[in-house]
């Protein structure tokens, strides 16, 4: 039986035997008075004989009374004494459940900083034990950070359920009598037990945040900035040193670096790139004695520790995840090499046919020496993009939903901003396969005549008689009318140049057809070059130039000489040359060139109407 029941018990029957005997007493001096009174007043006997029936029968009441109370009292006894016997077979087992729940029930640590000072497993009025060991772990990390600390600050207060582990004022944990059932210790002790381990914490916390802790770190922390300044000194006075020594060298070692006749790397610029690749260690030297220095300067004191760990994660995280994303990559690269060396061979291999075809070592029948090049270059283009399709999935994230969203996005900007591109393109590939002129030729092109300087799957480039280039888009050479001047002097003894005079009625017609006739074959007789270096006649006798009456007007005739001509490269020097001699030919035979015009001039005449039917 626990202290509090016998200390009940006792109370009780105290109490009891008070109220048993105070009745009694006053009974007993009521008897002396009445003796008294009796002595005093005996001549009157009978006259106080039914008083004295009713005070008999008032202390017999009172005896009635008595022995009621001490039935009561006894019962009374029995009654506690039955119910501290099962106060104590209650407690026993409840003290067994608390065993069996315990065996089953994890208890709710106490931790600060990592460290697990004690468990709880019951509530205290309100609180659960969660709530209990949270704000017992706050107020010892508060209770420890403090600049000032003694152990015997700590001190326990105890009642009669409970003692509170008290400092400064402050409750830290309160331990009850349930904590000491879970814990079958009495709750006096296992607060005396925990009020050692909360001090031990406390003090441990304040040696790392204390005071002296305080002071300590920042004379370290000063320690550790003065090295690093002295590391930055030491850094930029070995850059300083080596500039010294790379313009040392530029002077005396350094020589040019030459590709052919081309100066690569003359002595100063190997000094620059040099004097670059310093700086550029100088400065990662210093970053890294940095990622160094400021980490550990944080780990100095408690409340900036984290701040250290946090720096090297946002440092090492990234590296890490690129290095493991790199090594789970390497896989896939030896099957992305293995796809671009293969595909390498096959287009040498392939390029070596079209290089024999263009050479005309090789001949295919239909398949002209001059489609070879754009055949390879397509037969590339699509050999790559097979080898794109095949490496896409291989790349890394390939498959996520931003890499798609991306890819998307850059295929339909392309696609839109591309339209013109491949048309050009589409319409170069064209005409390569059409074959409607070379490079070289002379052409005309919607009113532009020269010779094709350049051409490229997007535009061509055209260099006029002035001396002027034009550049043409693939696209408006396929939906315009070619002239090709080369092809045509090529195929039938050369392009026909022709120019028209009109001559009135009177002169012989023949007279006419046989002085352009001479004039023509008087430019033949000039000699100019072709771009080959072949030498030709500015205007050809064999076939002989010709003339055609292209129309009989209201005032004259109208001639055209034609004449062919093999230097399509001077067709505008034909033309000034074969006017020249018109011009000649014509006034040393004394035919004017020129066309009669007649006007009717009114003077007073009738108006040229049809008569007026009748």
């Amino acid at each position: 039986m626990s202290k509090s029941c016998k200390y009940y018990i006792l109370h009780f029957t105290f109490y009891i035997i008070l109220s048993l005997f105070s009745p009694l007493a006053s009974a007993q001096d009521y008897l002396t008075d009445e003796e008294a009174e009796l002595m005093e007043r005996s001549s009157i006997v009978d006259a106080q004989k039914d008083r004295r029936d009713s005070l008999i029968d008032s202390l017999n009441a009172a005896l009635r009374e008595a022995g009621m109370r001490e039935l009561l009292l006894t019962e009374t006894l029995e009654a506690h004494g039955m119910a501290a016997r099962e106060d104590s077979l209650r407690l026993e087992r409840r003290k067994e459940k608390i065993l069996a729940l315990k065996a089953i029930t994890p208890g709710v640590p106490l931790v600060v900083d990592k460290d697990t000072l004690l468990y709880l497993y019951a509530n205290d009025g309100g609180e659960t034990a969660e709530v209990r060991t949270a704000e017992a772990a706050r107020r010892i990390r508060s209770l420890g950070r403090r600049m000032s600390f003694s152990a015997d600050s700590v001190f326990i207060l105890e009642s009669e359920f409970s003692c509170d582990i008290m400092m400064n004022g402050v409750v830290i944990l309160s331990i009850t009598e349930q904590d000491g059932l879970w814990e079958s210790k009495d709750f006096k002790t296992l607060a005396n037990e925990y009020a050692v381990v909360i001090t031990q914490k406390i003090e441990e916390i304040y040696n790392e945040y204390g005071a002296w802790a305080k002071l300590r770190g920042f004379l370290l922390a000063a320690l550790i900035i003065f090295i690093q300044y002295i590391l930055i000194l030491l850094t930029n006075k070995f850059y300083h040193w080596g500039l010294k020594r790379i313009a040392w060298h530029e002077q005396n070692t350094f020589k040019s670096i030459a590709v052919k006749d081309y100066d690569l790397l003359p002595p100063a610029r190997q000094a620059r790139i040099l004097g670059i690749l310093t700086n550029l260690s100088r400065w990662l030297l210093i970053f890294f004695q940095l990622i160094i220095s400021i980490p550990l300067i944080f780990t100095i004191f408690p409340e900036t520790e984290q701040w250290a760990y946090t720096f090297f994660n946002y440092l090492i995280s990234p590296i890490s995840d690129i290095g493991g994303g790199l090594i789970d990559f390497i896989p896939n690269l030896i099957k992305i090499i293995i796809i671009c060396l293969a595909l390498k061979y096959l287009l040498r291999g392939v390029r070596f046919v079209a290089d024999e075809i263009e050479a005309e070592h090789l001949q295919i029948t239909g398949f002209y020496p001059e489609w070879a090049r754009p055949t390879y270059q397509l037969i590339r283009a699509f050999v790559w993009c097979f080898g794109f399709v095949m490496i896409w999935p291989l790349l890394p994230n390939s498959d996520s939903e931003e890499f798609k969203g991306v890819s998307v996005f850059i295929g339909l900007v392309i696609s839109i901003s591309s339209t013109a591109i491949v048309g050009n393109i589409v319409a170069g590939m064209v005409m390569t396969y059409m074959r409607p002129f070379h490079t070289g030729d002379t052409i005309e092109i919607n009113g532009v005549r020269g010779t094709i300087v350049e051409k490229t799957p997007l535009i061509i480039r055209i260099r006029t008689s002035k001396n002027d280039v034009v550049t043409i888009p693939n696209q408006s050479v396929l939906t315009n009318n070619v002239t090709n001047f080369t092809t045509s002097t090529q195929d039938r003894g050369g392009v026909i140049i022709h120019t028209e005079v009109t001559i009135g009625y009177g002169e012989p017609r023949q007279k006419i057809c046989d002085l352009l006739t001479q004039a023509a074959l008087n430019v033949s007789d000039q000699i100019v070059s072709l771009p080959d270096g072949q030498q030709v006649p500015l205007l050809s006798k064999d076939p002989q130039p010709f003339v055609l009456i292209t129309a009989l007007e209201d005032f004259y005739v109208r001639y055209q000489i034609n004449a062919f001509s093999l230097a399509y490269n001077n067709m505008p020097l034909a033309y000034s040359e074969l006017h020249k001699q018109i011009l000649d030919t014509f006034f040393a035979s004394g035919v004017e060139i020129m066309s009669p015009h007649f006007y009717a001039k009114r003077d007073g005449e009738d108006i040229q109407m049809p008569p007026a039917t009748t």
